[in-house]
């Protein structure tokens, strides 16, 4: 231990991979005020303390092989520097990210001398690349967490690696010439999941975090595709990025722009927007928020189900009974798959409900773009649509986390021409008058004023009567239900006889 050299402050400066003075400014102001806390400090160490540092720099130097090591000494000792610790940690992590740049410069100054062209990633994407970098950022997140130490560590990793934290683009010096360099994506995700996966404050510390120049808050400050992936940041099977204010709000912004777009209604930035939000990315955020609800997705991709339909004699049950099955159909379901669907939509009362106005417009999208929301599921999108419109538009008895902004989602549903969505979603007479109109626009082909009037006052317009010659083969043979008929004996049964 008295090999042990002490870290100066000059310790954890590097040297600027760029050229912007002013962040590297920043960086060493708040780097040198913390230290000189430490030396006024310095006087009152208890000899125990001074142990348990030394301890903590030996484990430090030990690098990579002994940080699972340090991680626990640093969640069992009650009496090592808090400060002290994470100084030694940050400066790890800024020799770490320096070598890592050096590394590309190197890389690129011998493909420049080969006479390449860079033009993909100079790594391999694995996070065996990274282990250098991380561990001892999942190490000061572990003096944060149990030392209540977590605005400070934040600020800390703000000043030191501001890019690594929003995958900015940044410039460094390859040869004689001037470059620019992003980081990783699966660096940079990994870094903001550690913080966000270390506590349940840590997702919202985030994002009250400034850029270097103290403008922009931290979730303003990234790039579209870095929020896109950002966004939907999985720990532990939950999603909590999704439930942070901001970035719901954005997300719910950029749905709609979406759908403007497709929909091929006038915005300023509509039509850039939607073709930079993948149905992927909408697929993931639809079972986000279903991981997020605590329901029970695993029923979304299996016909057997613990809650059967107990309605054996209804009518609906009867007409498929003695009718050839229909599939691949979204608009009569039997209700029994309703009852399937629903209990997988079933949220958990703590969990703060299902988020509609995200889910909503995300199948929407799905549905206007002929995507599955799913390649293994066996409900389709419209069916799922339609059963999460119906609950969407009822009373919950648990708190939801956000308030349903039904009109815009309705107004959605519109520009979209989902009309069995905006059935279910408004309810009762008109929501019934409605999906049986689209059951009259699908089957025998009237606009929508049409069969609303046909509807509402039993009278319609058909025009003149048509000549049809019935074969004497046809006239004998005995009346088959079509389709139509099945979807209206359906809504029959569910608003008229139950």
């Amino acid at each position: 231990l008295d090999g042990i050299i002490p870290i100066e402050e000059s310790d954890f400066v590097k040297q600027p991979c760029s050229d912007d003075n002013s962040l590297n400014a920043d960086k060493h102001s708040i780097i040198s005020n913390f230290s000189s806390m430490q030396d006024r400090k310095q006087a009152t160490r208890c000899p125990i303390t001074s142990l348990a540092d030394m301890a903590v720099g030996c484990l430090v130097k030990g690098g990579i092989s002994m940080s699972r090591t340090l991680e626990g000494f640093l969640g069992r000792n009650i009496y090592y520097d808090a400060s002290r610790a994470s100084l030694m940690l940050v400066a790890t992590i800024s020799s770490a990210i320096h070598d890592h740049h050096e590394l590309i410069r190197k890389n690129r100054h011998k493909a420049d001398f080969a006479g390449g062209n860079v033009s993909k990633e100079e790594f391999p994407e694995s996070e065996d690349l990274y282990s250098d970098i991380f561990w001892p950022i999942r190490c000061l997140l572990k003096i944060a967490v149990e030392r209540d130490f977590m605005v400070t560590v934040l600020l800390l990793l703000n000043a030191t690696i501001p890019n690594e934290m929003r995958r900015k683009k940044q410039r460094i010096v390859v040869g004689m010439r001037m470059s620019s360099h992003r980081p990783s994506l699966i660096l940079c995700r990994s870094i903001v999941t550690m913080i966000v996966e270390s506590s349940n404050t840590a997702a919202g510390l985030l994002l009250s975090l400034a850029d270097e120049y103290g403008k922009n808050r931290y979730w303003q400050s990234l790039d579209h595709d870095t929020r896109l992936a950002f966004a939907l940041i999985s720990v532990h099977g939950k999603y909590p990025l999704l439930r942070e204010a901001e970035v719901r709000a954005w997300a719910v912004e950029q749905l709609v722009l979406c759908t403007n777009a497709s929909a091929g209604v006038d915005t300023d930035d509509g039509l850039e927007t939607a073709s930079n939000i993948p149905s992927d990315w909408l697929r993931d955020l639809f079972t986000a928020c279903l991981s997020n609800a605590g329901s029970y997705v695993e029923r979304l991709y299996t016909r057997a189900s613990p809650f059967p339909s107990q309605e054996s004699l209804s009518v609906a049950s009867i007409v498929s009974a003695e009718a050839s099955p229909i599939e691949n159909n979204d608009v009569y379901q039997p209700q029994e798959e309703r009852n399937r669907i629903k209990s997988a939509l079933s949220s958990s009362p703590e969990s703060g409900g299902l988020d509609f106005d995200l889910m909503i417009p995300a199948l929407l999208l799905l549905q206007r773009r002929s995507v599955k929301w799913s390649e293994d599921a066996i409900f389709s999108t419209q069916s799922i649509l339609n059963e999460l419109c119906d609950l969407a538009g009822r009373y919950s008895p648990y708190e939801s986390a956000f308030a349903f902004d039904s009109a815009t989602v309705t107004r959605l549903c519109a520009i979209s021409e989902n009309v069995q969505a905006a059935a279910n979603l408004i309810g009762g007479r008109n929501g019934f008058v409605l999906k049986c109109a689209d059951v009259l626009m699908t089957c025998v082909g009237m606009t929508m004023d049409k069969a609303e009037n046909y509807l509402l006052t039993g009278e319609v317009n058909v025009g003149p009567p048509r000549q049809i010659h019935i074969s004497d083969a046809v006239a004998e043979s005995s009346f088959i239900p079509t389709n139509g008929h099945h979807q209206l004996l359906s809504l029959i049964e569910e608003h008229v006889l139950s």
